[in-house]
């Protein structure tokens, strides 16, 4: 596997919005004097968040896959309050090691919290972005590979992530689901991926990838491309926010196009088999 440094951008105002680089690049501190990252700990977002109810991914190993029949989390999901999540994941208690909470909309926590985070819109303004979500996981936490359709901003607030990056191109050798399964945007890799030792015995395709390495800290922005495949790595108790807005169509690899029309055709088909058969 070889492996690539990561471009960086100084200023935030220096990223291009309206047309983003077809590749990664980071901005190292762009968060630094946010409110967010002088503020936000753990044990600070429990006291204003203390009470409200969030569903908690669960996987034994920490890798918190998603189940290829359902779609959903293949660890399930358990229903606390944001206190006794960070309460949980603070203490010593070996069950820490096994919980995640994802993506959730601040919108819907508290949306006063926007904010702290405010610099986005403040940078972009006049541009429309989805409501920012948070991310709040431990130093055992990994989210295996996978892409996102939507442009990304992955801003750390709070601790440390790892992340592995691998371009579209590098679909052939990442074992993408096939086309009839309930989640496509994911690698049948759903393991830890040690780029000193990767598991060549039962991935031999993975010698030919090239990547991109990053560790973001807390005041960091990573921007991802639409269809960049990455695996999400905690380091240590951390707080992640991510802002995402829509992908062009010229954002979208040539093989992706072809890749989602073979898989919405055959939904279409399965789903109208399901209705043919129910009606008879």
């Amino acid at each position: 596997m070889k492996i690539s440094a990561i471009q960086k951008i100084n200023n935030l105002s220096d990223f291009t919005i309206e047309k983003p680089p077809s590749y990664p690049v980071v901005i190292p501190g762009a968060f630094n004097k946010t409110e967010a990252v002088r503020s936000w700990t753990p044990e600070y977002l429990a006291t204003l968040l203390g009470s409200k109810e969030v569903q908690v991914g669960k996987s034994p190993d920490g890798v918190h896959r998603l189940d290829p029949k359902l779609g959903i989390p293949k660890g399930g999901e358990y229903s606390t309050t944001f206190g006794e999540y960070i309460k949980k994941i603070t203490s010593t208690d070996e069950e820490a090691k096994t919980l995640y909470l994802q993506q959730l909309h601040i919108q819907d926590l508290m949306p006063e919290l926007h904010n702290d985070i405010d610099i986005i819109i403040n940078t972009f303004k006049n541009f429309t972005f989805g409501y920012p979500q948070i991310w709040v996981g431990t130093g055992f936490s990994l989210v295996p590979l996978h892409f996102d359709q939507p442009n990304n901003f992955l801003i750390q607030i709070y601790g440390e992530k790892r992340l592995l990056l691998f371009s579209p191109k590098q679909s052939k050798y990442l074992y993408r689901q096939p086309f009839n399964s309930r989640i496509v945007h994911t690698s049948q890799i759903d393991s830890f991926i040690d780029i000193n030792q990767p598991n060549l015995s039962k991935f031999p395709k993975l010698q030919n990838a090239q990547l991109i390495e990053v560790i973001l800290k807390a005041g960091d922005v990573l921007f991802i491309p639409p269809y960049w495949w990455h695996q999400v790595q905690g380091l240590s108790l951390n707080i992640s926010v991510t802002y995402r807005w829509a992908c062009s169509f010229k954002q979208v690899p040539l093989s992706f196009h072809f890749y989602w029309l073979i898989h919405r055709l055959y939904k279409k088909f399965k789903d109208h088999r399901m209705s043919f058969l129910s009606l008879h």
